[in-house]
């Protein structure tokens, strides 16, 4: 088993929002004790609703956020973005949701590319020219097209030019913030399939961030569920998806065409509920909704327990 390139443990972050004037602000928990492991050659997939804060993740994973409480380690040295953030930003890379919007629009893919380089401390600048010319190839664009503007290409391809961005100064880890939501179905399939095989040719780790289950399947060697800032379910990706531990684990399964046939009360039940409504803070967060919910649900919360490879937030874990 290769040996663990990023391990985040106990990362919690909160923010204030305005409750109007002369009135104290409310402070909301986007995160809440996340703890995962990402080995070399690995894809980690972090998977839950809109709202469940797979985004604030990325972003304090790569240095865009700050964390409040928690430990992040990279190659086993605590990351610390204040002090030497440009040198962990070669290491852990981002690829955005929307590549056009990413993509300045007065630069040539060239120019785009050359960046990073050029922000590398480490990369010499007479390997500028070769590393351009090799990640264009890499991605499937040609030569001639680095002198090309972003918005001369189609979506897919500046979803190509964006993971080139993001593997030019050769990192370690690429952190990717629903990559394929704003492609067709069948540019989705081009761009994952060339994730993979940049992966299997550079031994690049991801951290994969979808609300797709089919392509997390098929992509990713763990999973990470989250919901309403919390960890709820850790495990391989094959454990996972055979035997999910967690009710709403299941109920995204359930909503998913062909993957949670075994389920179908989990949606019903669901379905029941449009809003998310965490009313009991100081006990599960999914209680709301859970058809197993019980009084110590409401007023405690679940501890992580490993049950087999997997480790589930539910006061019945391996019972249900």
């Amino acid at each position: 088993m290769n040996k663990p390139i990023l391990v985040a443990s106990g990362i919690s972050k909160s923010f204030k929002a305005s409750r109007g004037f002369l009135k104290a602000p409310l402070q909301i928990q986007a995160l809440e004790n996340i703890s995962f492991s990402l080995s070399e050659a690995e894809t980690l997939a972090i998977v839950g609703e809109t709202g469940s804060g797979k985004t604030t993740l990325a972003r304090i994973l790569t240095g865009l956020e700050s964390m409040d409480q928690g430990l992040l380690l990279l190659n086993g040295k605590s990351v610390t973005y204040r002090n030497n953030s440009k040198q962990l930003h070669q290491k852990i890379r981002l690829i955005f949701q929307n590549p056009g919007r990413t993509l300045n629009p007065k630069l040539s893919i060239r120019k785009t590319l050359l960046q990073p380089l050029r922000a590398s401390q480490t990369i010499p600048s007479h390997e500028y020219e070769p590393r351009l010319e090799a990640i264009l190839k890499k991605v499937g664009l040609r030569e001639d097209q680095g002198d090309w503007f972003p918005q001369m290409f189609s979506g897919g391809q500046q979803q190509r030019i964006a993971i080139a961005r993001a593997l030019i100064s050769e990192p370690e880890v690429v952190v990717a913030d629903e990559p394929l939501s704003a492609l067709d179905v069948s540019v989705q399939a081009q761009v994952t399939n060339l994730l993979l095989d940049l992966q299997q040719e550079i031994g690049i780790s991801y951290v994969f961030i979808s609300h797709n289950l089919s392509v997390v399947k098929h992509i990713s060697d763990k999973i990470l569920v989250m919901f309403a800032g919390q960890m709820v379910e850790f495990g391989f990706a094959s454990d996972v998806f055979a035997n999910p531990g967690h009710p709403y684990t299941r109920t995204l399964l359930a909503s998913t065409p062909g993957l949670g046939k075994n389920y179908p009360e989990q949606w019903l039940m669901n379905c029941k509920v449009f809003t998310r409504t965490v009313s009991h803070e100081a006990g599960c967060p999914y209680v709301d909704r859970c058809q197993y919910a019980t009084e110590q649900c409401k007023y405690e919360k679940p501890p992580q327990t490993p049950v087999n490879n997997q480790i589930i937030a539910c006061h019945k874990a391996g019972e249900i």
